[in-house]
């Protein structure tokens, strides 16, 4: 199960259940996960890239306001149908270009709190700057008494900028390196949670031992609690949720641009891995902000291409991410502080102003 967006937004819609009759968009994955986990939703099948599937909707459903997580999409129809739009920007640290006035017509803008976020908005100095919350961390089930196993992440796998052939290259790392560090692994299954694309490139590549696929929310949500190790790629919302839960957390290599750019804002502050970068094995210059995602995906592409044809490199990245085990019991709790640092996990809050503002616009 791999997810980003569609567990922040259903975080948020789980804080609303009293007090509003939403409704969901999504496709995929997406789709799967908040009609799993959006209880209190009507979710609906639609691209949710394309304006015009997202306006034909707006049109039929007609509602007060939209709710929107870090999708620029849909801005100018939901703009064309006079609906407010509540946005929150989980990575407001990450793109160059911030636009002011864009921001100005959100009837209220959120940016999600992760280092390099608040200097950013004190740089920027809107006259109306968004309103940093924490994490959007949705509630798991208690943690296993006994935990056993290993549970791995492989989100960023597919994208905008990543189709599945182009996934091929970083997949075939993240194999060699489960292949080569199986047996440092903590006793039990291993689970690699992750969409059907990437499953049908990485499945054939690993042993058949290893469990690879999609996972229902609920069953990933239990995998989490009960596995005595994390392997996850450098995210953000499984990594928050695993760094909060105090669950035993490696890294592998990132997949794709932002990844980069999230691994390298861990080690900053001291919470991620060394040895997966990318720069440490081919010449790849990793900004601190992206002018141009398209452009640096490509290069980031181009950077696990070369590394999955170098014996020697596969080797150095497998040995980088055996280094990580076992887990020092100090270092996840640094993680759990890190998190905690980020402030009050913000679905309540983002909910909070949504359900003010229906209040206020109730006789």
């Amino acid at each position: 199960m791999a997810y980003g967006s569609a567990a922040s937004l259903a975080a948020i819609l789980t804080e609303t259940e009293a007090h509003a009759d939403p409704v969901a968009l999504g496709r995929d994955v997406s789709l799967e996960f908040l009609r799993a986990t959006a209880v209190n939703a009507r979710v609906i099948d639609v691209n949710v890239k394309d304006p015009r599937e997202v306006g034909a909707v707006l049109l039929q459903e007609k509602p007060d306001a939209a709710l929107v997580i870090s999708n620029h999409s849909n801005l100018r129809a939901y703009a064309d149908a006079k609906v407010p739009v509540f946005f929150v920007d989980v990575l407001f640290w990450y793109g160059e270009h911030k636009d002011e006035a864009l921001w100005a017509r959100f009837e209220q803008g959120f940016a999600l709190d992760f280092p390099g976020v608040r200097s950013r908005i004190d740089a920027l100095g809107w006259g109306r700057p968004p309103t940093v919350v924490g994490p959007l961390l949705r509630g798991l089930p208690a943690r296993a008494k006994a935990p056993h196993g290993t549970l791995v992440n492989l989100g960023g796998v597919r994208s905008v900028f990543v189709t599945p052939d182009r996934a091929r290259a970083g997949l075939a790392i993240v194999a060699h390196a489960l292949r080569s560090t199986e047996h440092a692994l903590p006793p039990g299954e291993i689970i690699i949670a992750c969409g059907a694309d990437a499953a049908a490139v990485i499945r054939p590549l690993l042993p058949s031992s290893m469990r690879v696929g999609a996972l229902p929310p609920a069953e990933y949500d239990a995998c989490l609690q009960s596995s005595a190790l994390l392997l996850t790629v450098p995210g953000l919302n499984a990594v928050l949720e695993g760094m909060a839960a105090e669950i035993p957390l490696a890294f592998l290599p990132a997949l794709n641009a932002s990844q980069c750019l999230q691994l390298r804002r861990y080690q900053q502050a001291g919470v991620g891995a060394s040895g997966i970068e990318l720069d440490r094995y081919v010449d790849l210059a990793i900004p601190e902000r992206v002018t141009d995602e398209q452009a640096l995906t490509g290069e980031v592409i181009a950077a696990l291409e070369r590394v999955a044809s170098s014996a020697s490199q596969l080797e150095a990245m497998a040995d980088a991410v055996r280094a990580q085990l076992p887990v020092p019991a100090d270092l996840t709790q640094r993680r759990q502080e890190f998190v905690n640092a980020l402030g009050v996990p913000g679905a309540r809050p983002i909910a909070r102003a949504l359900i003010e503002w229906w209040r206020a616009r109730t006789p």
